[in-house]
């Protein structure tokens, strides 16, 4: 390579070694376009997007698909109800029948006054276990014996979860049997089930529906 200063005969380097003149000249230039890699090397990914953030429009990130396997609410039937309200009545007039019977007997036979405390007895001991079963059905469960018959259940309204005891016995069975002291209230009561929601006015008072289980 010859000096393009000196014109002696150089080998392949930068400057001259006879008179320190620069042979070569390099310009730096910078890559208008993405770096370039050498051949077998694998670039590293650059994350541009942020992985949490909601698909854009076109995307190809999947949605979803809807769990399967869990039952929807089902409202109880009005004749469902009302199946289970009989066969309540029903399981109050079986655990009646003794004590009534002996009053019966004893009228006949003319031994009512000896024997009257006893029938007494055995008539409120009988509706006591009756209604003692039924309020721990009712707490446990949200059902009573005829609920139960008919798989229906009490829930909240809000949350379809058995709702606490005062809520069930008091609002919902204590204040409904006080209204019904008041003229035509067992007919309005009973009136609001056929309601979209289909229930009734004690259910509104109480917060609570009743489904299916």
């Amino acid at each position: 390579m010859l000096c393009p200063s000196c014109q002696h005969s150089q080998p392949l380097a930068f400057r001259c070694g006879s008179c320190g003149a620069q042979m070569m000249q390099t310009t730096y230039q910078p890559a208008a376009g993405p770096p370039m890699m050498d051949e077998g090397l694998t670039p590293i990914p650059v994350v541009t997007d942020n992985p949490y953030s909601a698909p854009r429009p076109g995307s190809s990130a999947r949605t979803p698909s809807p769990v399967l396997g869990i039952p929807t609410e089902v409202l109880a039937s009005r004749s469902s109800r009302l199946a289970a309200l009989i066969i309540d009545y029903l399981g109050l007039l079986v655990v009646s029948v003794p004590g009534l019977a002996g009053f019966l007997i004893m009228e006949s036979t003319g031994t009512a006054s000896a024997n009257m405390n006893f029938v007494s007895l055995a008539f409120v001991l009988g509706l006591g276990a009756f209604g003692a079963m039924q309020a721990f059905y009712i707490v446990r469960d949200g059902q009573t014996v005829g609920k139960k018959l008919m798989k229906i259940r009490i829930v909240d309204y809000m949350d379809s979860q058995v709702p606490a005891w005062p809520r069930l016995l008091v609002m919902r069975y204590g204040v409904n049997m006080a209204l019904r002291q008041v003229p035509f209230y067992y007919f309005i009561d009973a009136f609001f089930i056929f309601g979209e929601e289909q229930r009734c006015l004690h259910d509104y008072i109480a917060r609570t529906k009743v489904i299916e289980t």
